[in-house]
């Protein structure tokens, strides 16, 4: 049993954040003042949700993965209840102007691809055993050997160059281990096979989501935090982090922009981008550490919601637009999402279109907008219906960019904060990579598991643990 208090601040109160703090504070072995710190004026980060017109809508689209582990989905259904639905997937994809269901089923794409693509993948399996087999330098190199050229060019390298803002050869090989399961053609087929009649499994096509929208996690996890006895300070941010002989003391915050008390902390775990960590520690402008983060990139997205006065525009949760003519990425409809059924006579669409902070979708304006994604949807055959009016939303960091050379970059800056006693960078953003909420989850998960009962931290437990997070892989 731990006698000390130990005191701990997390930075960041989305899912990662919120789950380490609910967990931590559910163990009574340990004794703890814990503080979480949001930038924001709510929880939820990224995954956070919002209300407009009676609807609940996210950042785009959002889902609960039916590979959630148990234990975690169990935590879940805790502090959500009969509010965590299971929803049937109902997606599809637009691919070589044509609709297709997504994920991909065989006799769909049979059914509605033209003859030469599927003759192209047919003689690309064939090439395989010719292609070269010398290590893969880039994403491109990697798709390239293990699917051929027909599904690259249509789909894996347009896709990529409009998420990431970079050519397919610009892409660190990673990036096709983290972002695509399925890496060959035979690994596609088999993933389709699961929707085959007769082959489906329990959660095939399915996934979960909360009533009020994915934010609804974080909502009701940043009550139990609070009722739980921590502590979460909104509209705060971190402004630096102070460190004494190699440990980590105090976090320094600011408060609606002034400068507030200095929170003492035996460990800070950082939810934030890892980039902005290194900044708050000071590394000084020119040390390795400062220009390996500041080489670092991520991708934002803009979120351009089309108001309509219809019940429904699309009977689609989620339409994918790989296809580089299309502004957007993809478009959800959030009263599909939930099962909805009110408000009777509006619904809401939200378009996805990746950007840089400065260019010029990150600084148009919603008439801008407007005219561009309703442009867009006539070319698409999806136009709007009954249009009301358009909003936007914008989310910086949404992305991190996997350049090549960055695991070099990366490695510089986990080895400066592994010499910080008492700090660890976790999460989707603090790990810098791709994942679905679930996996965010399971690294505060791991954490908790990290503390002894006299309140110690293990460090080789956790770096075991890190071994494992390097191994997860954003399933679709």
């Amino acid at each position: 049993m731990a006698s000390k208090k130990t005191t701990i601040v997390i930075l960041g109160a989305g899912p990662a954040g919120l789950m380490l703090a609910f967990k931590l504070l559910q163990r009574k072995d340990l004794n703890l003042v814990l503080t979480i710190i949001e930038k924001q004026h709510s929880p939820g980060g990224i995954a956070a949700s919002f209300k407009e017109e009676g609807i609940w809508l996210d950042y785009g689209s959002h889902r609960l993965h039916p590979s959630t582990p148990e234990h975690i989905l169990h935590d879940i259904r805790n502090v959500l209840g009969p509010s965590l639905l299971k929803r049937v997937r109902n997606g599809r994809i637009r691919l070589q102007e044509r609709y297709l269901k997504f994920p991909l089923k065989p006799i769909d794409c049979l059914r509605h691809l033209p003859m030469s693509f599927i003759f192209g993948i047919f003689f690309d399996l064939l090439r395989k055993p010719f292609r070269s087999t010398k290590p893969a330098a880039s994403f491109a190199d990697q798709l390239l050997q293990g699917l051929g050229p027909t599904v690259c060019n249509t789909f894996y390298f347009p896709y990529a160059q409009k998420l990431w803002g970079y050519s397919p050869e610009q892409i660190d090989v990673e990036q096709a281990r983290k972002r695509v399961s399925a890496g060959t053609i035979l690994k596609i087929l088999k993933k389709m096979s699961a929707f085959l009649p007769g082959m489906k499994t329990q959660n095939s096509g399915v996934f979960y989501y909360p009533e009020e929208g994915i934010g609804q996690i974080s909502k009701e996890l940043a009550e139990r935090v609070q009722q739980q006895g921590g502590q979460i300070f909104y509209d705060t941010e971190a402004s630096g982090i102070t460190i004494k002989e190699g440990v980590i003391t105090s976090v320094s915050v600011i408060k609606q922009g002034e400068e507030h008390d200095k929170l003492s902390a035996d460990f800070v775990f950082s939810t934030i981008p890892v980039t902005r960590t290194v900044t708050l520690l000071s590394p000084g402008e020119n040390s390795p550490v400062q220009t390996a983060a500041s080489s670092l990139t991520y991708r934002n997205m803009v979120f351009v919601y089309i108001v309509m006065d219809c019940e429904q525009w699309q009977p689609i949760d989620a339409h994918y637009f790989p296809e580089e003519e299309y502004v957007f990425s993809r478009i959800s409809e959030g009263k599909n999402y939930n099962g909805a059924s009110t408000p009777k006579d509006k619904t809401i669409i939200c378009c996805e279109i990746p950007c840089q902070s400065g260019d010029k979708i990150w600084v148009a304006d919603d008439e801008q907008l407007k005219h561009i994604v309703l442009e867009d949807m006539e070319k698409a055959a999806i136009p709007a219906r009954n249009f009301v009016r358009v909003f936007s939303k914008r989310q910086a960091n949404v992305y991190p960019v996997y350049t090549i050379g960055y695991p070099s970059k990366l490695k510089i800056i986990e080895h400066y904060l592994a010499q910080m006693r008492g700090l660890i960078s976790l999460g989707r953003q603090g790990f810098f990579t791709h994942d679905n909420i679930h996996h965010t989850m399971m690294m505060a998960d791991r954490a908790v598991q990290c503390f002894a009962e006299t309140g110690q931290w293990n460090a080789a437990k956790w770096d075991a643990f890190c071994d494992e997070f390097s191994s997860y892989v954003v399933e679709d």
